[in-house]
């Protein structure tokens, strides 16, 4: 019987180990409410590299993968697609052709911060934590009046994207650092 195209393109599955995937076991681990979810994860084999793939269950509702181009975020679907645990698989490709694309999975993650930590199924203490993280860039402080772009002379004031956290935290409605794991190997 000839395979479909959708299987001869998915990324090979495996049971991940803890020991191949110690980074990413202990920061689930130390995040999920439920951390009993890993034991039904996936490895998904991207360019030498396991992901692992966390299901749905109790209070996680969704989840995703990063990778670092669309083929990979294709293959990557078509591998976890018609899998328990992985429900509503679709792309989220980025605007930029070979950076951060995801593979989601659940309903759509909600935009508030707390809601998309419940969402991920994270334990109240990985949500209040991160939280705290995010109001801690919220509050910058004001730059000094004389303080100016050595290359383009203009002050934080005029051109917020001079202020000191520039580049620390993403825009509102994109996953945070706390969230994105992998990134392609040449991206590294």
């Amino acid at each position: 019987m000839p395979r479909s195209l959708v299987a001869r393109i998915a990324a090979p599955l495996c049971r991940p180990s803890p020991q191949g995937c110690a980074e990413d076991y202990t920061w689930f681990r130390q995040r999920l409410a439920e951390p009993d979810l890993l034991d039904c994860a996936v490895g998904v084999k991207v360019d030498g590299d396991v992901l692992l793939a966390v299901p749905v269950g109790g209070t996680r509702r969704g989840g995703y993968l990063s990778v670092g181009t669309v083929t990979d975020a294709v293959r990557v679907w078509a591998a976890l697609r018609g899998r328990p645990g992985f429900p509503r698989i679709r792309l989220g490709l980025s605007v930029y052709f070979d950076t951060c694309h995801t593979v989601d999975w659940g309903p759509r993650q909600p935009w508030d911060d707390a809601e998309r930590g419940k969402y991920f199924g994270y334990a109240p203490s990985a949500i209040h934590a991160f939280l705290r993280h995010v109001s801690i860039y919220d509050q910058h402080p004001e730059p000094a009046t004389g303080e100016t772009d050595p290359i383009g002379g203009r002050t934080g004031q005029q051109d917020p994207l001079l202020s000191a956290t520039r580049g620390t935290w993403p825009a509102i409605g994109t996953p945070s650092p706390l969230v994105i794991r992998r990134i392609s190997k040449d991206q590294r």
